[in-house]
């Protein structure tokens, strides 16, 4: 199984979760929007366990409708049927297809090929691992005493902010931010402090 089919059909599926949070927090996408390209790309080493976890429960269910034993193969049992009945070109796409099918959102790589059962839908799998990847701060937006500190990522999505220039008062300044990604809107608000560098003019 080619390593970039698998690390994109993780990507996808983990932004179908992505957006769906986004959503449930009140933000939303402009007509055409491909989560894909807005998503943020995980660490890898946060989001192939998630992926993998789901592969491994599609290969035992497999291997046991087939009665294929894996300790004689080279590949997995899930990826000799997978080869046997999908083109090389399609794999990610049967992977994103076979994954979202298995965590209940409704869709099947029977949609797109004629397969064996065993090959449309392995078994049921719990997404609650991709929820989690999704409530973690890191990877989704800024709580609001992290944002007050950078600054630099949407509370929501955490996508690149944009803002206007600050409207400044004597000893407050508050400027409207927003998202280009989930459309969220906010107002960033600064507080006088002090100052710094002082040079001292020349008094007469």
């Amino acid at each position: 199984m080619d390593r970039k089919d698998v690390l994109e059909a993780a990507h996808t599926v983990w932004a179908s979760y992505w957006g769906s949070e986004i959503e449930e927090k009140g933000g939303s996408f402009p007509p055409g929007a491909i989560l894909n390209d807005l998503a943020p790309r995980l660490d890898e080493r946060k989001l192939l366990p998630v992926f993998h976890a789901c592969l491994h429960q599609m290969d035992e269910a497999v291997e046991k409708a087939v009665g294929r034993d894996r300790s004689t193969e080279h590949q997995c049992t899930h990826e000799v049927e997978m080869d046997d009945h999908i083109p090389a070109e399609d794999h990610e796409r049967y992977l994103v297809l076979v994954v979202m099918g298995c965590l209940g959102h409704g869709i099947s790589p029977g949609d797109d090929w004629e397969l064996p059962e065993h090959l449309e839908h392995p078994c049921d799998i719990d997404d609650s691992p991709w929820h989690e990847l999704t409530w973690d701060t890191e990877n989704l937006g800024q709580p609001g005493e992290v944002y007050a500190k950078t600054g630099n990522k949407c509370p929501v999505c955490g996508s690149v902010v944009h803002a206007d220039d600050p409207d400044v008062g004597a000893t407050v300044a508050t400027a409207n931010c927003w998202c280009d990604v989930c459309k969220s809107r906010w107002v960033d608000q600064y507080k006088l402090v002090g100052y710094t560098d002082l040079e001292v003019g020349a008094m007469k």
